[in-house]
């Protein structure tokens, strides 16, 4: 069984699902190290060769990133994590949809889409851009394995 690799801060992130969601993520990333597919992913062919969403509706809807292709070890990030940011600012500011609409330069239903979860509709790239626009930066960090 291949070991599990959390990137940045993705251990952090599905510790902070609701128990029901993480649990059917251990589950289904289990699966994954024992060589098999998730029940419900995806390709995601835009962030890189061999990378796969595993899609999780469990109190809620969670997305976990994750690749499996090399032999030492299935190496997991989350896309969720931006999205619970951009949704932290909106509700800690006791902004309308409207309001942070304007504030990101997006519709407010791509508000409304963020707000219930709907992680399918956003790509990496556009939620780096709002974070931006709301004052968030984001770090990548990269280090090579000892």
């Amino acid at each position: 069984m291949k070991p599990v690799v959390f990137k940045f801060t993705a251990q952090k992130d599905i510790k902070a699902f609701p128990e029901g969601a993480r649990r059917k993520a251990g589950q289904e990333l289990m699966a994954v190290q024992m060589g098999m597919d998730p029940i419900e992913w995806k390709p995601m062919p835009s962030i890189g060769a061999g990378v796969k969403e595993l899609k999780i509706h469990e109190n809620g809807e969670f997305r976990v990133v994750f690749i499996a292709k090399f032999p030492e070890a299935v190496y997991v990030f989350i896309r969720s994590r931006l999205m619970l940011e951009i949704r932290k600012y909106i509700q800690e500011n006791k902004m309308t949809q409207k309001e942070a609409s304007l504030k990101m330069g997006v519709t407010q239903p791509r508000i409304s889409d963020l707000m219930r979860g709907k992680i399918d509709l956003f790509t990496i790239d556009m939620l780096v851009s709002m974070l931006e626009k709301i004052g968030i930066d984001v770090e990548v960090s990269l280090s090579r394995a000892a």
